[in-house]
């Protein structure tokens, strides 16, 4: 049976997963089960997280569900789909969208601080891209006024 993080979600999420039990086993060898041990190789685990989200990455932390009460309101696979659709909700035609249209050029800051923004304001976005690759760039700003 899958689990919910690295069998259900991750794949959803194109996530890394930090297991408990594998850091533990390999970066928190030192530490026991005490409130204090835990906390600290939660920290640990959090600071990874941190590591790879500073590099763009997605990462979900796994660590077991502490009761039966817990495990037993659904599968992993309805659970990751409850996740996914709170982290990344579907795309909604009727809502307001702030739409970006452009043409291929590499991403950058502005870019990212222009998407936020429209976010911001209504709450998803759509970008359109296209693909200029091999046009002559005169040829396209006279007929496409970019």
């Amino acid at each position: 049976m899958p689990t919910l993080a690295g069998g259900a979600l991750a794949p959803l999420l194109n996530a890394v997963v930090f297991n408990a039990d594998a850091v533990r086993a390999n970066l928190s060898q030192d530490l026991g089960f005490s409130h204090t041990d835990r906390t600290e190789h939660a920290r640990r685990m959090g600071w990874l997280c941190d590591r790879v989200v500073e590099a763009g990455g997605t990462t979900i932390a796994d660590f077991i569900c502490p009761t039966e009460e817990t495990r037993a309101e659904g599968s992993p696979q309805y659970w990751a789909e409850q996740a996914l659709m709170r982290l990344r909700p579907p795309f909604d035609p009727q809502r307001p969208t702030a739409l970006f249209v452009g043409r291929y050029q590499p991403f950058h800051r502005g870019h990212q601080r222009l998407i936020e923004e429209g976010l911001r304001r209504v709450g998803q976005a759509c970008i359109a891209v296209r693909d200029t690759h091999g046009i002559n760039e005169r040829k396209i700003r006279g007929r496409f006024l970019l």
